[in-house]
């Protein structure tokens, strides 16, 4: 496989690269709904821009399916409790609490397969941790800076 070379981020040229990779921003791959689109969003912006393959970003929309499946059995399991009556009526554990239990698994392993989980960045090194820390900081200044009334 072929390795990829990566250009210094501290050079001036590379910092403008930095700063108009920011403004990019990932789109998802099929229609999302507003909360997951969201949420996908949050995950596009936690790597690097040009970091991103095609066949990431049907993963990203999928993690973000998967974030809001999750919002929605929780707020199922909250109104309902973790223990529902069955048709006869006895107490049983609530089997929304094993689809929680299956979403969350799949979370963490499409985390781990994105790089986005925190001992994938913690094993993806220091340069690309900087690289990503870099393009955030691009991302809030230029956001920052969106706000002003005078520009």
């Amino acid at each position: 496989m072929a390795r990829q070379e990566r250009t210094k981020k501290s050079t001036v040229a590379n910092s403008v690269k930095t700063m108009e990779s920011a403004r990019l921003v990932a789109e998802p791959p099929f229609p999302l709904s507003e909360t997951e689109t969201n949420y996908f969003r949050g995950i596009v912006t936690a790597r690097e821009h040009e970091t991103w393959s095609d066949n990431d970003r049907v993963i990203g929309a999928n993690l973000a399916k998967t974030y809001s499946a999750i919002d929605q059995l929780w707020t199922d399991i909250n109104a309902e409790g973790f223990v529902v009556e069955n048709q006869r009526g006895t107490p049983v554990a609530n089997p929304k609490v094993n689809a929680l239990n299956s979403m969350t698994s799949a979370m963490q392993s499409l985390n781990k397969t994105l790089g986005l989980s925190a001992s994938q960045r913690g094993l993806s090194g220091a340069k690309q941790g900087s690289r990503n820390l870099a393009e955030q900081q691009a991302r809030q200044i230029i956001d920052k800076v969106s706000e002003d009334d005078l520009i």
